[in-house]
């Protein structure tokens, strides 16, 4: 898997792309940073997140969703109230959060780390959609597990009809032997709900994000040393997160889950 993308745009006027590029470099993020609006918009399609600087949106800056090609989460850092930055941007359906000007550097690496993952979440959805040549019940079940409906495998197959043994096998056939295993991507997929979940918090208390999943400690524990390769209290989001998040993806989800979907790459 390649690194982590974000896409950053300075409108004519703005400020604070130097900055943002070192803050979110820092964070192991991998930027590209551009006042070019035809530039910014042939790279968005593949970023994991789109930051637009700016004291104007321009309405046809950002696609949209509803026009059918693939838009990741949209932060935009503006002096402006949020109504009216939603009201400028035509595509509302990808605004994930506003910022006001010159935010702090951990306030900014937290906000885009919520937008990668949010983005992580809705590519599964995507390829899952955009993939008929998969079959159909494993569709499904990535659908399934991305919405946060299911965090077990012997739930996961029996939510689309069919036992652990008959999922586990098409999983195989459809990704590989070499894929991580179906309990590795449904581990995977709730360690992820926890990052997210932690990344704004100043106090990281990771028993309470477990509980609120329903995941015992232990298990927690293991998939936190297993898939992201560090013990709890080794998770260092504020510094690291790029790393965290992208070892989790690489070791939990089949490469082709998070691969930009054919047809969709910038031209």
């Amino acid at each position: 898997m390649k690194g982590l993308q974000v896409a950053v745009h300075e409108e004519t006027g703005g400020a604070g792309l130097a900055d943002a590029r070192r803050a979110l470099e820092s964070a192991g993020y991998e930027v590209t940073g551009t006042k070019d609006p035809s530039h910014f918009q042939s790279v968005v399609p593949s970023a994991n997140c789109a930051l637009v600087l700016t004291y104007r949106i321009a309405g046809n800056l950002i696609p949209s969703r509803l026009d059918g090609a693939y838009v990741p989460p949209v932060i935009v850092i503006s002096p402006l109230p949020k109504d009216e930055v939603t009201r400028d941007m035509q595509s509302v359906d990808v605004l994930h959060q506003v910022l006001a000007p010159a935010p702090r550097d951990r306030v900014l690496v937290r906000a885009v780390t919520h937008a990668v993952i949010t983005d992580i979440f809705a590519r599964l959805g995507y390829a899952a959609d955009h993939q008929p040549d998969w079959p159909e019940l494993v569709r499904s079940a990535i659908r399934t597990v991305a919405s946060g409906k299911t965090r077990t495998v012997t739930r996961l197959a029996d939510s689309v009809g069919v036992s652990r043994r008959t999922f586990e096998r098409h999983w195989l056939r459809t990704f590989g032997a070499d894929a991580p295993e179906p309990k590795q991507f449904c581990r995977g997929i709730w360690l992820l709900r926890i990052l997210a979940s932690a990344v704004s918090e100043p106090v990281l208390v990771w028993s309470r994000f477990c509980a609120g999943l329903e995941i015992s400690w232990s298990t927690f524990r293991g998939a936190a040393v297993t898939l992201a390769g560090h013990m709890p209290s080794e998770l260092d989001l504020a510094r690291d997160p790029a790393t965290i998040v992208s070892r989790v993806c690489e070791r939990a989800f089949p490469p082709e889950l998070l691969e930009p979907v054919p047809g969709d790459e910038p031209t």
